[in-house]
C-alpha cells in the first residue's frame, strides 16, 4: 500500500497473516480528536515505511508474541508512546517525552533514541 500524499488517520489496524507493507512519500500522521492515538497489529508482522509524525500520545498494541509493527521513519515528537502486547515494535529510533512498555520489546534500528521518561512495567 502507498501513501502517495499526506495523510492524517487516528488509527491503524493490522489483522491479517499476509505481511503488508505501508511506503510511499506520503507523510502519515497520527492524530486524534481524544487526544490519543493508537496502532495495533492483531495477526501477522507489518511494516511501516512512510514517515510517521506523532501529534498525540501514541500507544502501540501487538498482540500475538510472534508478531512485530516495524516503523522505519518514526519523526521526533513530543508526546508519549506506550507499547502493549507480548508482540515487537522494531523503530528507528524513539524521541519522544516518554516511553512506557508494558508488555513485549521495543527494538531501535537507526541512531540515537532520546526520551524524557523510560518506564518498564
Amino acid at each position: 500500500m502507498n501513501v502517495n500524499a499526506p495523510q492524517t488517520i487516528g488509527m491503524l489496524a493490522f489483522n491479517s497473516a499476509n505481511t503488508y507493507t505501508v511506503g510511499g512519500p506520503g507523510t502519515i500522521t497520527l492524530d486524534g480528536s481524544a487526544g490519543v492515538v493508537a496502532a495495533y497489529v492483531v495477526n501477522g508482522s507489518h511494516v511501516i515505511d512512510a514517515p510517521v509524525v506523532l501529534n498525540d500520545d501514541l500507544n502501540v498494541t501487538v498482540v500475538p508474541q510472534n508478531s512485530t509493527l516495524a516503523v522505519s521513519n518514526l519523526q521526533a515528537s513530543s508526546v508519549n508512546i506506550a507499547k502493549n502486547g507480548a508482540g515487537a515494535l522494531v523503530v528507528n529510533n524513539i524521541r519522544a517525552a516518554g516511553l512506557t512498555i508494558n508488555d513485549g520489546t521495543v527494538v531501535t534500528t537507526a541512531g540515537a533514541s532520546r526520551v524524557g521518561l523510560l518506564a518498564l512495567i
